[in-house]
């Protein structure tokens, strides 16, 4: 199991176009993504919104446990990447 520090966010939605997360840990820029296909223009457009505000954004398949709680647990300890 691993452990990730942090408060999480249910139902994120990010600027004025509100597009949405599932889950989001806002002060550290980190969001786990619906899922949604690439040829999607809305989803192209939502992935692109999150990646220039700065945020680590994926679907949940596309990411790593380990790599999610090493991320989240990095940026806690202040060493954000």
């Amino acid at each position: 199991p691993y452990r990730i520090e942090g408060k999480k966010t249910m139902g994120y939605e990010l600027g004025e176009q509100m597009w949405p997360a599932e889950l989001a840990w806002p002060r550290h820029h980190v969001a786990v993504m619906v899922s949604g296909g690439r040829e999607d223009p809305e989803i192209a457009d939502r992935d692109h919104a999150y990646a220039v505000a700065g945020w680590h954004a994926r679907t949940a398949r596309e990411w790593n446990p380990a790599e999610l709680a090493e991320l989240l647990n990095a940026t806690d300890e202040g060493n954000r990447r």
